[in-house]
């Protein structure tokens, strides 16, 4: 491989240069500046408020404390045959020039070429021929059989609830109105009654009540009942 050539440049244009890449290099690092200085401020539920605090570290260490410690085990082992490899691959090319050299300089480049390659891949895809997916769908990937066996397991269950449902959804109503007059959003619980297949019917009434707590209940209990990816029991 051919060394970089040295180009000395005018002071104007190593100014240029110089301002150049320090924004390239700004842009590269902002999303994680900016995943840092949020990780910093206080949340009331999945709001932010203002003011910074350590709440939201400390909540997540009590809640995965063996896998945030798995995840720096696994990097420093990693990191260190990556720098064994790696100085053992450096010391083959630049000592030893034969075919197995080059093949190991090809490989130790893979890592490099391979992020930019899909990269470019994907943006050269033609995007507007792809059939886009609207309104409910299927979260992860199971089979037909799973589906099914899966249905008929909790079907009783469901079943149970969607009865109680039907006498009670309205003071369920009044309570989803109550809790979304408070600072505490709800917005998370709408995944399992918006965002799935086979929704059940109770799940798909909550979701909508969360959704629009000021609906008319005997409206969305027709809407959900007559949506094809909603589940009767």
């Amino acid at each position: 491989m051919r060394p970089p050539e040295v180009v000395k440049l005018s002071t104007g244009k190593r100014i240029l240069a110089t301002f150049a890449v320090g924004f390239v290099a700004l842009l590269a690092v902002l999303p994680q500046i900016t995943v840092v200085v949020t990780s910093f401020l206080k949340t009331n539920g999945p709001l932010f408020v203002s003011g910074f605090s350590f709440d939201s570290y400390i909540a997540v260490w009590s809640m995965a404390k063996q896998s945030i410690t798995n995840t720096f085990l696994y990097a420093v082992i990693a990191l260190a045959i990556i720098i064994v490899l790696s100085l053992l691959g450096a010391y083959l090319i630049v000592r030893r020039k034969s075919f197995f050299t080059n093949l190991i300089d090809v490989l130790l480049m893979f890592p490099y070429v391979i992020p930019g390659a899909v990269l470019k891949g994907m943006i050269c895809l033609d995007w507007g021929a792809f059939e886009h997916q609207a309104g409910p769908f299927v979260l992860g990937h199971a089979d037909e059989e799973t589906i099914r066996a899966r249905r008929e397991r909790i079907r009783p269950i469901w079943r149970q609830i969607q009865a109680e449902w039907m006498t009670w959804g309205a003071v369920c109503q009044a309570t989803v109105r109550q809790l979304s007059a408070s600072p505490v959003a709800l917005y998370g619980l709408l995944e399992d009654g918006l965002f799935e297949r086979d929704i059940p019917l109770p799940a798909a009434l909550f979701a909508g009540l969360l959704w629009n707590p000021e609906t008319d209940f005997s409206e969305l209990l027709r809407t959900c009942a007559q949506r094809s990816d909603v589940t009767l029991y």
